[in-house]
């Protein structure tokens, strides 16, 4: 945390001093412009010389100082974007995180791990990750943690969080050049997506034939010229002007109509791409090792140059802009420039198109890594686990959850191997159950996404991960808690016929009788036994440690507590075997429920 506070205070200091840089300028530019003024009527009031030189000097003086005043407001805003950033750091690491976006809207129903392991949501991974500032690139590390991936996507994904980790000031440059063209972007076009850029870049040109067209447009573009000067020359009368005048208009006609259809769409277009101007700089700037940071930067640079072409595309903007002024008009009729314009949007378009989706894919990518490489530097500390070659593995020496703070954090060793191996996870009420099976899963998660692990050691196998621990009622489908469990339970069924699964159970069939709790939660252990999957299930019921005893696959684990007088000692430790210690009574105690 120490190292955010001082950025922090060295970025607001910086900011400060470009705001008075700014201010100062703001008034040196005022003053030159009333001198320029005053000296301009002093001139024509007098015909004296050195007024209209000083006006000459004037003039350069203002128009410096108004590029002054912009570079020191552009300064003050990107040190105020990174003390505010570094700010945010310092918040995180103390996991203050309910100012941050929760990231609910990539919530899906019946997703096999959302709803249980905090992964998205109020005090969410996601919360402790996202640094992006593009709702695609949100929408990325979104699907990050919920999908999974390939090994040799986790493989490629550690080798560059790891090398990204190590250089701060560039994931944070990143993270404000970002933060800060989005921002700009939204005060105009607040809902702007990769796919307004998409969309006007796979429109398809009403204008056919190009070269007939290049052809024709220099052939009266010539023959103007031509007329002109024998009209100079006095070889034949200026009326005839007017034919070349008129056969220019109705081909400029054509042309403005194709025209206006070609830039529809376009300024949004050219908004949002030039927002990733800076960006790419970023990326640009630095050379990488990892190989997939390698392949995402060469694919921004071949075959075609993104930052290049994202220029071009401003200066087409620029020039469709001036097409407002009188003056343009005029020299459309005469020159006709409108074609060349829609030419070069023809030849952007033809040129790029095909790349856009990728530049755009791989600049989100880039802020994602750089989320997760921020995530990374926060927590030196964790570790970047070992991807199993065994199919059904975990272990882990000092297991913790990365969203409980440290020092109410307890780690945990443990280990998990082989094909249908269960284990049944008993103790007391609010002893650690399903936090320890939180504390798995989500590293897992962590693991899957290329980022470190709270632990000292970690091995995981990546097969989907699947849990059942917060199942509720649902009042729109007149669906039971009871009803709701069973069809979890009957989807993690489906899910381990298709792929291996982790599983991480709950307090399975909590809402019916005890009888029918113990027959189900004994054939749904001795089924998942037999199946391509290995995991955890978590029960007050004591009798199921007896599978232990028939089933090798299946063993005993619980969280214990002491009662000390009418206090209970929690020590969230997990032990070998079944619990030994009960609280519910002591805790109805507690709270005058019994006597």
């Amino acid at each position: 945390m120490g190292i955010y506070t001082a950025r922090e205070e060295q970025y607001s200091n910086m900011a400060k001093a470009h705001r008075k840089e700014a201010f100062i300028f703001s008034i040196l530019r005022g003053l030159t412009f009333i001198g320029l003024v005053s000296c301009t009527i002093l001139f024509f009031n007098s015909d004296n010389f050195l007024w209209l030189l000083g006006s000459v000097t004037l003039l350069v003086g203002f128009i410096a100082f108004i590029g002054r005043h912009k570079k020191h407001e552009a300064l003050q805003e990107y040190f105020g974007t990174l003390a505010h950033i570094n700010n945010e750091e310092a918040e995180r690491s103390l996991l203050k995180l309910h100012s941050f976006e929760t990231g609910e809207e990539f919530l899906r129903d019946n997703h096999p791990n959302q709803h249980d392991l905090d992964t998205l949501g109020e005090h969410s991974l996601y919360q402790l990750i996202n640094r992006c500032s593009t709702p695609d690139g949100k929408k990325l590390l979104g699907s990050w943690l919920s999908d999974k991936p390939r090994n040799d996507e986790i493989i490629a994904r550690q080798a560059a969080v790891k090398e990204l980790q190590g250089d701060l000031d560039w994931l944070q440059k990143l993270q404000a050049k970002s933060r800060i063209s989005v921002l700009k972007k939204k005060k105009n076009e607040p809902s702007l997506s990769a796919e307004n850029l998409l969309q006007w870049s796979s429109f398809k040109s009403t204008m056919k034939n190009i070269p007939f067209w290049t052809a024709l447009v220099v052939f009266l573009i010539g023959g103007l010229l031509t007329c002109v000067g024998l009209i100079l020359t006095d070889l034949i009368p200026y009326q005839f002007i007017y034919l070349n005048i008129f056969v220019n208009a109705i081909c400029l006609g054509l042309v403005v109509k194709s025209l206006n259809q070609e830039i529809l769409g376009i300024d949004k277009a050219q908004y949002l791409i030039t927002s990733y101007l800076e960006v790419i700089q970023v990326i640009n700037s630095k050379a990488y090792d990892a190989a997939l940071l390698n392949k995402l930067k060469e694919e921004l640079r071949r075959p075609y140059d993104a930052q290049k072409a994202i220029r071009e595309l401003n200066q087409i903007g620029h020039r469709i802009s001036s097409r407002a002024n009188m003056l343009y008009i005029i020299l459309d009729v005469l020159l006709l420039p409108d074609f060349f314009l829609l030419k070069n949007i023809y030849k952007w378009k033809k040129t790029n198109q095909p790349h856009i989706a990728g530049w755009l894919a791989n600049i989100h990518e880039f802020e994602v890594l750089m989320s997760v490489a921020s995530y990374a530097r926060q927590n030196e500390r964790f570790v970047y686990p070992e991807l199993s070659d065994d199919l059904f593995e975990l272990s882990g020496i000092s297991i913790g959850h990365p969203l409980i703070p440290e020092s109410d954090r307890v780690n945990n060793d443990y280990q998990i191997k082989g094909d249908g191996s269960v284990d049944i996870i008993t103790g007391s009420n609010m002893s650690g159950k399903s936090t320890f099976q939180r504390t798995l899963g989500i590293n897992v998660i962590l693991g899957r996404i290329g980022a470190p692990v709270c632990a000292i050691s970690f091995r995981f196998s990546n097969v989907e991960v699947f849990t059942s621990m917060r199942t509720k009622d649902n009042l729109s489908e007149n669906t039971s808690s009871f009803y709701a469990e069973l069809k979890r339970i009957t989807q993690l069924l489906e899910t381990v016929k298709k792929e291996p699964t982790f599983f991480l159970l709950d307090e399975i069939l909590k809402g019916t009788n005890s009888e029918d709790r113990h027959l189900g939660a004994v054939s749904l252990a001795e089924n998942l036994s037999n199946k391509s999957a290995f995991g955890l299930i978590s029960t007050h019921d004591l009798t199921l440690g007896a599978l232990e005893k028939t089933n090798p696959k299946i063993r005993n684990f619980s969280f214990n507590s002491q009662i000390q007088g009418d206090k209970i000692k929690f020590d969230y430790k997990l032990t070998a075997g079944p619990c030994k210690s009960f609280n519910a009574s002591q805790l109805m105690r507690n709270m005058g429920i019994i006597d």
